[in-house]
């Protein structure tokens, strides 16, 4: 079966923001940690979860949640090599998070930064 297609149909069937953006966080950390099976297309379960968190995305208006959300997109589209993009959602998350989970947010944004420069030749 088509990793993509299976995974559209969990997104599609869950209710509510917060179980979206978890799904697409264990996607992330499961494909991160190397635990996907060879034979599983990594980036189109990269791309369905990303699908998913921006379709919930404008209807999470607790900025916690939206800040976790915004957190797990960044690191969907940092995956793909979209870094722009990651780097300004990722930004947009920090300036709503509080606690450790900004400080986590932090880092993961300098790490951004030095893949783009590092795909930019160091510019």
């Amino acid at each position: 079966a088509d990793a993509g297609a299976e995974a559209s149909k969990i997104f599609t069937s869950l209710k509510t923001a917060a179980e979206v953006d978890q799904i697409a966080w264990n996607i992330w950390q499961m494909i991160n940690s190397g635990a996907l099976p060879e034979e599983v297309d990594a980036q189109q379960l990269y791309n369905t979860a990303l699908t998913a968190c921006e379709t919930k995305l404008p209807q999470l208006k607790d900025a916690q949640q939206r800040a976790s959300m915004l957190d797990t997109t960044a690191h969907l589209l940092g995956s793909l090599g979209k870094l722009d993009r990651a780097i300004e959602l990722e930004q947009e998350a920090i300036k709503l998070a509080n606690g450790q989970n900004r400080e986590f947010m932090k880092q993961y944004l300098e790490e951004l930064k030095e893949l783009k420069d590092t795909a930019s030749g160091g510019k």
